[in-house]
């Protein structure tokens, strides 16, 4: 399991609800998180421009539009974090990999009201938030509906006028007090962001937001973003945790998450279908493409169970075919075998030319010329 622990900062997911509103040009966000980078004299930025650019460019492509609308732009640097957890979360052994850091703290008045806006409704960007006990009969790809949906109401978030709160051991905690200047007393509560990437998949978020409730979290903002390869990128901005310094909540989500026995991970024993099928055939070695070596670019075309993207492989424009990863069953996954079979034995002018391909999950895919 991978982690990254920063000190104090912004959330990189806006507070309000305005940062959703409006249009959003993909190019122009690029170019302006590039141009901030550079400008910030951000290392990897200044040392390899074209490359760096390729790989922002390929990092934007693997998320929705409305992944843009969320880029805080006093801390771009943010999404060189997000590129970096997705990056380790292709490892399994790393999964979930999380960062978890302090926003702000939070004054909470005599009368409830804290100085933050209310709980905001929050558009959908990859995946809405959805009532948990009924994640797991929604289909993936039915997640990813531009709906508004209240937050508060589908994941029965409590009331912060709190003094006492109980953690998942039920150990009381208080909340710091100050007299304010009027002789009345003041709750500070610190806002804390924490950021998790693994497999994407069914009830992930219920299983998420389960083990934030569990540490004893309360979770104020959730922005969650799933890749076109199979990953999540999922952003909770909670409070909750008594204290500003993000060691000992860093700590109570590597034991929870320890504690999930391996549900996060995205782990499934399903994951040797491929390989078995193709292990009786033939070795991989000379065709098995290493993902990290694989840019994809703009989507040309989109099938029932894949998509078809513009792509570079070592230099080379290629098209990629990516298996969905809501419709992967043992079935469609079989059938991808086959295809790879057929596809590797094919040496024809008026078939496409067979390059390879990735046959271990998350990310099935078959590389072919164009």
């Amino acid at each position: 399991m991978e982690f990254f622990v920063e000190g104090v900062g912004e959330s990189s997911s806006p507070m309000k609800s305005s940062s959703f509103v409006g249009g959003f040009v993909g190019f122009d966000i690029r170019n302006e998180v590039y141009n901030k980078l550079i400008d910030n004299g951000n290392e990897e930025a200044l040392s390899n421009p074209e490359d760096f650019r390729d790989q922002l460019d390929a990092h934007f492509n693997r998320l929705p539009a409305r992944y843009g609308s969320d880029v805080n732009m006093d801390r771009v640097e943010d999404v060189l974090l997000h590129q970096k957890l997705l990056a380790q979360a292709k490892d399994q052994d790393n999964r979930p990999v999380f960062n978890v850091r302090f926003v702000e703290n939070v004054q909470i008045r005599p009368d409830g009201i804290d100085d933050l806006q209310p709980y905001t409704v929050v558009p959908s960007t990859s995946r809405p938030c959805v009532n948990p006990e009924l994640e797991g009969d929604m289909p993936s790809n039915q997640r990813n509906l531009n709906n508004e949906i209240d937050f508060e109401s589908c994941s029965k978030l409590e009331d912060l006028n709190l003094d006492v709160g109980k953690n998942a051991e039920g150990t009381e905690r208080l909340h710091v007090m100050e007299k304010s200047c009027g002789g009345q007393e003041v709750h500070h509560v610190p806002i804390h962001e924490i950021i998790f990437s693994t497999i994407d998949k069914p009830k992930l978020l219920s299983q998420l937001s389960a083990l934030l409730s569990d540490i004893g979290l309360n979770i104020r903002e959730a922005h969650v973003f799933s890749t076109t390869d199979g990953f999540s990128l999922d952003v909770f901005v909670v409070d909750g945790w008594p204290i500003e310094d993000t060691d000992g909540l860093h700590e109570a989500v590597e034991e929870a998450v320890a504690r999930s026995e391996g549900s996060l991970s995205g782990s499934s024993p399903s994951h040797s279908i491929v390989e078995k099928a193709l292990a009786t055939q033939l070795k991989s070695g000379d065709w098995e493409i290493d993902g990290r070596l694989l840019t994809i670019g703009e989507k040309i075309a989109s099938g029932s169970c894949g998509d078809l993207y513009h792509g570079s492989y070592l230099g080379t424009d290629v098209a990629v075919k990516i298996l969905k990863s809501e419709h992967l069953n043992e079935a469609l996954q079989v059938e991808f075998a086959q295809e790879v079979l057929i596809l590797r034995k094919v040496r024809h002018r008026n078939v496409v030319r067979f390059i390879g391909a990735c046959t271990k999950l998350p990310q099935l895919c078959i590389v072919t010329g164009k």
